[in-house]
């Protein structure tokens, strides 16, 4: 047992020392302020758990930069606080600062490698990564530009006319939406629907699949892989991340438990991107595929295209992104839409007079009259201003609950003793408190509210297009 507890000693030692020899070579370029950390662990005591940039943009103005540095135990962070020193450093210079952190727990132990947010830009060799790219399995197997060949496959599938062909998958997903508002409106189901259309648009998109209303396998399969990213994304969280040789330490190993979270992981993530790409494939060869990413994607591989882009393990890795990270963006800027509207009671009004004026009596906001609704168009614009998240399908999501629910702060009742002595009840309005769950992706804590169609007709409508369009 002793060689290995040589061996990993040996590893670490290596390590720190490669990492003070680069040190050394800067030792004479100063580093951007920030606040003094501890030996050894830097600023690993002093990191935020939660709303990060608050704590950042608190030490900005502390130091007077918008640059910030910070140590966690190895790992650097240079912190940008304005758009200025963002543009400056990441568009302008944008070949010296632009690239991706090496990330060893989640790219090289977990599995997450195949997601286009992770990918390194440029060649294939980086000075930064050293040698680890080329011994790395995926990247092994892609020639050339993993990244650009990626991005390429992805831009060829949604650019504004290829994406036109996804907007009935968009269209039916909205539809799914008003009904389950309609049958359920219960304020804290508000995320648990929105989350649901979420997932459906983009299982539909990414891979032609129609899920199920209830508890949905890919779905399920989704949350379940998603969430262990979200425990190691956290800067600091695991040592491998700081110590990148600690990645050969053996499962087995005491303190080695890194090993066998990112084994369970990496299960959960391949499945996530396995199991719905088999489903898209199955229907493909059963003749009865809905269009989608994969099903095009194929279709263009099958026909003897020879653009190197596109690859079944591509097209895999792409579906597998949008599928992985589309569904919360989606559920915070509508959630905080909705928040939104119920502050400003008089905005939802107008938006409802100016739809009303320009829809046809009868019908349901269309991605036609997109062009006629600037004012909801501005209401979608200010939801992502104000919640800075990059969603997909919110603009009609907003304009078909716009045009079919009144949204209204919730009543109740409460107790009063008057000065007579006797006690009365009555009415008060449930004030919002505008609490977010910090992660990733901020979204609203859930709250009260009240949701209820404008009129009969309305409901009437969302059933009758339901059955028109898709029964």
């Amino acid at each position: 047992m002793w060689k290995y507890v040589d061996l990993t000693l040996g590893l670490v030692a290596i390590s720190l020392l490669y990492r003070l020899s680069k040190r050394r070579k800067r030792l004479n370029l100063p580093l951007p302020p920030g606040p003094k950390g501890a030996p050894l662990v830097g600023n690993l005591l002093q990191m935020p758990t939660e709303f990060e940039w608050k704590k950042y943009h608190e030490w900005c103005k502390e130091y007077n930069t918008d640059v910030l540095y910070l140590n966690i135990a190895g790992t650097e962070l240079i912190v940008l606080d304005t758009s200025q020193a963002a543009t400056d450093l990441l568009e302008t210079r944008s070949s010296l600062y632009s690239g991706r952190t090496r990330l060893p727990m989640i790219n090289e132990l977990m599995g997450w490698d195949f997601n286009i947010g992770f990918m390194p830009y440029g060649a294939l060799y980086d000075s930064s990564y050293g040698t680890e790219l080329r011994a790395h399995a995926y990247f092994a197997g892609c020639s050339g530009l993993p990244w650009r060949k990626h991005r390429r496959l992805l831009h060829h599938s949604f650019h504004p006319l290829a994406a036109m062909q996804y907007r009935p998958h968009i269209m039916k997903a909205t539809l799914n939406l008003l009904k389950r508002f309609l049958d359920d409106p219960n304020p804290l189901k508000i995320i648990p629907h929105l989350r649901h259309m979420a997932g459906e648009t983009i299982l539909s998109i990414a891979y032609g699949i129609e899920i199920q209303q209830k508890n949905d396998p890919y779905l399920e399969t989704s949350e379940a892989g998603v969430l262990p990213l979200v425990v190691a994304g956290v800067p600091g969280a695991f040592l491998v991340d700081s110590i990148p040789l600690l990645k050969y330490v053996p499962a087995w190993f005491p303190g080695a438990s890194f090993q066998r979270k990112a084994r369970e992981w990496r299960k959960l993530s391949r499945t996530m991107i396995e199991m719905p790409y088999a489903e898209a494939k199955k229907d493909i060869e059963s003749g009865k595929a809905n269009v989608s990413l994969v099903s095009t994607n194929l279709q263009k591989i099958q026909g003897g295209t020879e653009d190197e882009a596109f690859t079944e393990e591509i097209v895999k890795n792409v579906a597998g992104t949008l599928f992985a990270a589309g569904s919360d963006t989606t559920v915070s800027a509508i959630t905080s839409c909705i928040l939104g509207l119920l502050e400003h009671p008089e905005v939802l009004k107008k938006a409802q007079a100016q739809i009303d004026a320009v829809v046809k009596p009868g019908h349901l906001p269309g991605f036609e009259d997109e062009p006629s609704l600037p004012y909801v168009t501005a209401i979608a614009k200010e939801t992502l201003r104000w919640r800075d998240v990059v969603p997909i399908a919110v603009w009609l999501a907003i304009a078909s609950l716009v045009a079919t629910f009144d949204i209204e702060k919730a009543k109740e009742k409460v107790t009063v003793v008057g000065k007579d002595g006797i006690e009365r009840e009555e009415e008060k309005t449930v004030e919002l408190t505008h609490e977010y769950i910090s992660a990733l992706v901020i979204t609203p804590k859930p709250f009260k509210c009240a949701i209820k169609p404008r009129s009969k007709e309305k409901a009437d409508l969302i059933r009758a297009t339901l059955i028109q369009d898709y029964d």
